[in-house]
């Protein structure tokens, strides 16, 4: 009885310059991203239109015998699921009820990447470490009212920061 469509409509611009041994990419991601849940009881039925443009940059610069570093920059888009908008009990514990929550709204999160390698003679050097941004993060949490049934739902909640260091 629970229906859920998603329509996403993006364009894409890139453009591309190089200068001698460095070069830069930027770029645009523009989307309009429709979401509309079709519930089987007599209310309205539940829509959110998002439209946003995700921004991206890499900067790379060659030093020349197999030494180069690169920057990049992305904004990503994580999206509620269908198990995660439905607000239709889907347990067939009366004691652990689970439903969703139709009025989550998407995540989004801010990458910066930087890459260093090295190749020579003796092999190949890379260190590679991120640091990611997340805001409007959802979780799933679980209450319990006063006879004892546990509810599980979803709420945007926090947000996140990521970081590693990786060398290969």
């Amino acid at each position: 009885g629970f229906l859920h469509r998603q329509t996403v409509h993006s364009a894409y611009l890139t453009l591309m310059r190089s200068f001698g041994d460095f070069s830069a990419q930027l770029g645009a991601r523009a989307e309009h991203a429709g979401n509309r849940l079709e519930l089987p009881v007599e209310t309205a039925d539940v829509g959110r239109d998002y439209f946003n443009v995700f921004p991206s940059a890499n900067l790379n610069y060659s030093f020349g015998q197999g030494k180069r570093v690169r920057m990049s920059y992305s904004m990503r888009i994580r999206r509620p699921s269908s198990n995660v908008l439905n607000p239709i009990n889907t347990s067939s514990d009366q004691l652990n009820v689970r439903v969703g929550n139709p009025d989550i709204e998407p995540q989004y999160t801010h990458s910066y990447t930087l890459n260093a390698s090295w190749s020579g003679e003796l092999g190949y050097l890379r260190a590679t470490p991120f640091y990611r941004h997340s805001v409007n993060e959802w979780e799933q949490l679980r209450t319990v009212d006063e006879v004892g049934v546990s509810t599980t739902t979803y709420e945007n909640l926090d947000e996140g920061d990521y970081t590693q260091e990786s060398l290969t």
